[in-house]
């Protein structure tokens, strides 16, 4: 049983994978489908520029034809931006980046080339407020401007 695929412990997305490792301990591996902010523009500018170009096609194709009545212009001029969406869908569907992340009772890894990136699960997290240089500067001036209202009579 060591180091095999038992099953897939939870249904739907995102795909998950029960395994164990060499010792026995049991570890998930999942696979995360995402799409980050550079692909999801870049996908919208790909499919802007495919309406754009079955419009420039269709209306070559109607100027083509010798008897193209006002039907097929309305086609050509329409249909490219009434099938962006579906063209917007796709494209960012094929752009969606697959991450793998595996834990374990010990960590969770991220698997990023080049190199993999390892978190601890039993260190406390936690996020912390670096003071910057000009702390001082602004505590004194913050103090000033608090003198002086006092002194026009307002509360600050």
């Amino acid at each position: 049983m060591n180091n095999q695929i038992l099953k897939q412990p939870f249904e739907g997305q995102p795909k998950t994978r029960l395994s164990y490792d060499k010792d026995g301990s049991p570890q998930f591996d999942v696979a995360i489908k995402e799409l980050t902010p550079f692909r999801a523009k870049s996908a919208d500018n790909i499919a802007t520029l495919t309406s754009w170009a079955t419009l420039g096609l269709a209306v070559n194709e109607a100027l083509s034809m010798p008897s193209a009545d006002w039907k097929v212009w309305l086609a050509s001029l329409t249909l490219p931006f009434v099938f962006q969406p579906a063209f917007k869908w796709v494209t960012r569907g094929l752009s969606k980046k697959t991450t793998r992340v595996r834990f374990t009772a010990d960590e969770f890894l991220v698997r990023e080339w080049p190199k993999p990136k390892s978190f601890e699960r039993q260190l406390d997290h936690s996020f912390q407020l670096l003071t910057h240089d000009d702390r001082e500067k602004e505590k004194e001036k913050l103090q000033l401007a608090a003198m002086r209202a006092r002194q026009r009579g307002k509360l600050i």
